[in-house]
């Protein structure tokens, strides 16, 4: 009985340490997809008003991508910043070093909204571009595939 006992909560013990374990949980967005839309859309945009407001050095703070949630994770720890230079050139880095140099224009995007083209392109880059404030979404999650969240730093 004792032996019968000792397997029961043994058997007990290791399922309840499996399932206790620390699981990589999604974080959740700095700020709501749907307050950057209802944002963006209180003022009008044109594509040189997005270009003004794009130039500068933006963090990358998130990544929410659709088909692979479980990638989905705050990044601020990757100290990744953008700068979008008033010449149509733009610089990536990490950890103050250089990644990639593009040159840069805002395109029409579809449903009359703005997109980027760079070349070479970024895939954090991809996508409509919703601004509001210090808050910028690349957003690609309508046709699947990855919104990028960055955060004005200067």
């Amino acid at each position: 009985m004792k032996k019968i006992l000792f397997q029961a909560i043994s058997i007990y013990l290791i399922v309840f340490l499996i399932f206790s374990c620390d699981k990589n949980e999604i974080a959740d967005p700095p700020f709501s997809l749907g307050e950057m839309w209802i944002c963006y859309n209180d003022s009008v945009w044109n594509d040189s008003k997005i270009r003004n407001e794009l130039i500068g050095t933006w963090q990358w703070e998130y990544v929410s991508c659709f088909w692979r949630p479980d990638q989905a994770k705050n990044v601020i720890d990757s100290n990744l910043t953008i700068d979008f230079k008033i010449d149509s050139f733009l610089v990536i880095k990490q950890f103050d070093q250089i990644i990639q140099t593009s040159r840069w224009e805002i395109v029409d995007g579809d449903a009359d909204l703005f997109s980027i083209k760079d070349e070479p392109s970024s895939n954090l880059l991809f996508g409509r571009i919703l601004i509001c404030d210090d808050k910028l979404i690349f957003n690609g999650s309508y046709i699947d595939i990855c919104d990028n969240y960055f955060r004005r730093t200067h």
